[in-house]
């Protein structure tokens, strides 16, 4: 039987990486929210993009599709990336930020018992 159509649970780690995508889609509601009450046509665009985005890749990393597990190791990249330019600028309370989506970044590219879930 293939490991990614085992009916066994998926990983913990995953898990919380699933949540964390969830919990960026209630925040972008929110500025859809705000932004619809405002008036702000770029918070609602945010609001909508960014929602749908970690909707689906959320919905789709906890059912081990691939491509959910490479949009968020791209969206990691970027949020580290960005990350690591905040704290040059300065802002340190960005290493929360580093240390979250570095955490991401490795275990979802190079943990080969991650990867063999998803193949």
């Amino acid at each position: 039987m293939n490991i990614k159509n085992s009916p066994k649970k998926i990983d913990s780690w995953i898990k919380a990486i699933v949540i964390i995508y969830y919990i960026y889609f209630g925040i972008s509601i929110l500025t859809l929210i705000e932004g619809i009450l405002t008036g702000n046509l770029t918070l609602i665009a945010f609001g909508i993009i960014f929602g749908m985005i970690s909707f689906f890749v959320a919905r789709g990393l906890s059912k081990k599709k691939e491509w959910a597990r490479i949009t968020i190791i791209i969206l990691a990249s970027l949020e580290l990336l960005g990350h690591i330019y905040s704290i040059l600028n300065g802002n340190s309370w960005h290493l929360f930020g580093v240390a979250l989506n570095g955490f991401i970044w490795s275990y979802l590219l190079l943990n080969k018992k991650v990867i063999k879930q998803f193949i």
